[in-house]
């Protein structure tokens, strides 16, 4: 992607190929067990953007938001999008950076990884949530109940704290701001 500037490349079709090898043979096969995976570029993709924008961590302009909101289409790979990408990768980044000041021991990646989790848990949720409303009303409201309570993403407390000033960026419909 350029947005008008130098060529920027998301190479994370390569990169995720890596991560899938290292978690699911990495213990087995010490080959597979690269040391370096915390130098990996994280997830830029739109969900996690969405979900950033969601907690306030991004924020875009008003033309730019309602543009979104109504779900028209931005240029791709215009400026809108490349900087709409490096703040969700540089979110992640900076959300690691206040979860290691907390003492945890996190990379970006994992941020991602765990961003990601979310998004396809609450996208489960729904889908789960529709099935419900085609049962019948009475097993409805109890089956909605029951996958709310079950279905919540665990270590939710390990994100609490890090959405702060330090990770927020703001995105126009020319450049990002950090």
């Amino acid at each position: 992607a350029t947005g008008g500037g130098p060529r920027v490349v998301f190479g994370r079709k390569a990169q995720l190929l890596a991560e899938d090898l290292c978690i699911r043979f990495g213990a087995r096969e010490p080959r597979l067990a690269f040391k370096d995976m915390g130098g990996l570029s994280v997830g830029s993709d739109a969900e996690t953007v969405a979900l950033l924008r969601r907690k306030g961590v991004i924020t875009v302009d008003p033309v730019l938001a309602e543009r979104i909101e109504k779900g028209r289409s931005i240029m791709a790979h215009g400026p809108a999008e490349v900087s709409l990408r490096a703040a969700g990768a540089l979110a992640c980044r900076r959300v690691a950076e206040a979860l290691v000041r907390r003492g945890e021991e996190v990379t970006c990646v994992e941020v991602w990884r765990y961003l990601d989790l979310i998004v396809k848990d609450s996208y489960y949720r729904k889908v789960k949530e529709m099935e419900a409303r085609e049962e019948s009303q009475a097993a409805k409201e109890e089956k909605i109940s029951e996958i709310k309570e079950e279905e919540a993403p665990k270590n939710k407390s390990l994100m609490e704290g890090v959405w702060g000033p330090e990770v927020k960026h703001h995105i126009t419909q020319d450049t990002c701001h950090y």
